[in-house]
């Protein structure tokens, strides 16, 4: 029997960060592209907390909104009702 031929497939060093080919890098391209890495992880840490923060704003506005709303609810509710027993109260005056 002939020897069996290795089906195995190469698989390759390279390292790939964000679609950048990291293991062919030299020591000072590799700095700058970690620098770079790191100042747009910043940046967009900066924008998840704005976004965060603004997302905070308008739930707090909405909680204030549904407050004042459940307040004038109960207020309307009120003046209803001693509307109606002024309507009764009149009702029976003029019987």
């Amino acid at each position: 029997m002939p020897p069996k031929k290795d089906a195995r497939k190469q698989v390759s060093d390279d390292v790939f960060i964000n679609g950048t080919n990291v293991s062919k890098m030299g020591p000072e391209e590799l700095i700058k592209f970690i620098i770079s890495s790191a100042k747009e992880l910043c940046e967009v840490k900066k924008k998840r907390s704005f976004q965060e923060q603004e997302r905070d704003v308008f739930f707090r506005q909405l909680e204030i909104a549904r407050s004042e709303l459940m307040a004038n609810d109960t207020e309307f509710l009120t003046k209803k009702r001693d509307i109606q027993k002024a309507q009764e109260y009149h009702h029976l005056e003029l019987k």
